[in-house]
């Protein structure tokens, strides 16, 4: 997602609304890397407080995923703000 910054965070707080999630704005993203199957990894933090990360398959297909979540799978808080 080759896009200044604000532009991305609206449309990742687009996508995580158009699947039904609340994030009225996104305040933050990051880009992580490319995962083992050359997903694009990104990071989000809505406005509503709760972060995401969303992976984003060379066919378009999108993945979503609760970083609260992953932080307890992890053992660790922030893993989602982490590159690979």
């Amino acid at each position: 997602m080759s896009r200044p910054d604000e532009d991305r965070s609206a449309l990742l707080a687009t996508l995580l609304r158009n699947s039904g999630e609340r994030c009225p704005a996104a305040t933050r993203n990051f880009y992580r890397g490319l995962d083992a199957d050359n997903a694009a990894i990104w990071t989000v933090h809505c406005a509503s407080g709760k972060d995401w990360e969303i992976a984003v398959e060379q066919d378009g297909k999108t993945k979503l995923l609760d970083c609260a979540f992953m932080d307890m799978l992890e053992k660790k808080r922030g893993s989602c703000w982490t590159a690979f």
